[in-house]
């Protein structure tokens, strides 16, 4: 079977803008240009005159040293690229270390409602981690998930005091927050 001018040189098209190189692409685009508006110099090339410009301006940019060069714009993007995806993989090696509070455990270990698995585990009243001691409350309890935490600030024995202290605090907070709101103005 025989190609129709017209099939074959958009085949010969298709294979010569395949080509990694601007300058060539270009040129063969605006040849190409011309042929699909009908206008233009090369309006009526023949298959066989554009495989003779093309290369005839393929090896005009290799005796120029052309034919390599890699246009700067893309070479600019590529970099660019690789350091947004080398900034996106720190970014979230970085919030990994802060939502596990321990830089030496990797965040393969996961999560359970935002708890760290090792949290969750009872492996002794204290443990050692991230360079604190971090002893076990039984008092923390989530049905079906988890029957005690560990925690930096107390344990079993002093949950009592703690859990008044924070209360304590919520109050104070909430007490600053309508504070500010009956200073003259009303809250809606």
């Amino acid at each position: 079977m025989e190609y129709d001018d017209a099939t074959y040189l958009r085949h010969i098209y298709q294979a010569l803008v395949s080509r990694p190189n601007d300058k060539f692409n270009n040129k063969i685009n605006y040849i190409w240009s011309n042929v699909r508006s009908g206008i233009g110099h090369h309006a009526k090339i023949k298959p066989s005159k554009l495989l003779l410009a093309a290369n005839t301006y393929y090896n005009n940019l290799v005796s120029d040293k052309n034919w390599d060069k890699v246009n700067p714009d893309k070479a600019r993007i590529m970099a660019l690229t690789t350091e947004l995806e080398q900034l996106k993989s720190q970014r979230g090696q970085t919030q990994s270390l802060f939502a596990t509070g321990n830089s030496n455990k990797s965040s393969a270990e996961g999560f359970i409602d935002k708890v760290t698995v090792w949290r969750i585990k009872f492996a002794g009243q204290s443990i050692q981690n991230d360079g604190h001691t971090w002893t076990w409350c039984d008092h923390h309890k989530k049905t079906g998930k988890w029957d005690g935490l560990y925690w930096k600030d107390h344990n079993t024995a002093s949950h009592a005091d703690w859990k008044k202290q924070c209360d304590e605090q919520k109050r104070k907070q909430k007490g600053n927050t309508s504070a500010n709101t009956s200073n003259g103005a009303q809250a809606t």
